[in-house]
């Protein structure tokens, strides 16, 4: 009993580092809670350590009361409970840490409300005429890629649309963090009629 203290004494301590380590983290990317960090960074080193903590310190609780029964019962039946009990606790975790890697490796992309909010801002731009396409992929922790297709007013000048996506690229860098790559690519008229075409069939289709 007395190892068993001293191991959820220490992942304890353990678990209240990475958790100091986490809010730290969420303040310097500017989002509040732990489900908005990890929603945010897609940091799975920091989850696997976050959720290996918690599972220790419930299997160390799982395994107290277990023993606790056993001694109380005169049987090793609650023991052998607990023994389960753990097994379960710890398959779950195995399965959220592998869902979450999974999602990375497979390319997981940014939520909807935020490509929503994503558009909304490139659409307020003086000069932007329609927003054709947006992408954003994650390729590794709190840092996205974004693919983006804009139509142009006809009447921009070269220098004017460059200074448009520079604006762009600044404003969607400040509301995203995670955000660190932008390629925007300027669609012409002609371009913008074949893409709505191929976006039509494509409804048709499904």
């Amino acid at each position: 009993m007395a190892i068993l203290t001293s191991v959820a004494a220490l992942e304890g301590y353990a678990l209240s580092v990475t958790y100091r380590n986490i809010g730290a983290r969420a303040s310097n990317m500017r989002v509040r809670g732990i489900t908005g960090f990890f929603r945010i960074s897609k940091d799975s080193i920091i989850l696997t350590a976050f959720l290996e903590d918690i599972v220790a310190i419930a299997g160390v609780a799982i395994a107290v009361a277990g023993l606790y029964l056993s001694s109380i019962f005169q049987t090793g039946f609650y023991d052998a409970l607990a023994s389960i009990a753990i097994g379960f606790l710890l398959a779950g975790y195995a399965v959220v840490v592998a869902a979450e890697s999974r999602d990375l490796l497979l390319g997981e992309g940014m939520s909807k409300d935020e490509i929503t909010k994503a558009k909304s801002i490139i659409k307020s731009m003086q000069g932007v005429k329609e927003v054709l396409d947006i992408r954003g992929v994650y390729f590794g922790p709190g840092k996205v890629v974004l693919g983006i297709d804009v139509s142009f007013s006809p009447d921009l000048r070269t220098s004017e649309i460059e200074r448009t996506i520079d604006e762009i690229e600044k404003r969607l860098k400040l509301e995203f963090p995670q955000v660190h790559y932008i390629y925007i690519e300027a669609e012409t008229p002609l371009e913008v009629t074949l893409a709505r075409k191929r976006e039509t069939e494509k409804n048709s289709k499904g």
